[in-house]
């Protein structure tokens, strides 16, 4: 891959650009993810999304904080993340 190519699409990077701003991201805790090397994890070819309750469990995710599923076919609401499933 040469420098002037992306790797992501225009919608995929306006879709981690929603997920950033709806979690309220903030420079220190996206600096806690990169050193915690779980990205590597979910970048890994071999990862295995497949059972998502598995996952939450993994980071300890509550029930109570569970967003609802993220709709694909439209922008990111802020409704997404705060209501749960």
């Amino acid at each position: 891959m040469n420098e002037t190519e992306d790797i992501f699409t225009s919608e995929q990077r306006t879709k981690i650009r929603n997920l950033l701003a709806a979690y309220k991201m903030t420079h220190s805790r996206f600096e806690k993810i990169l050193q915690s090397g779980i990205l590597a994890y979910l970048f890994d070819p071999r990862a295995d999304f497949s059972d998502r309750e598995a996952i939450r469990a993994a980071l300890r995710l509550s029930d109570a904080n569970r967003p609802r599923v993220i709709h694909h076919d439209r922008p990111l609401r802020r409704s997404d993340i705060q209501e749960s499933w």
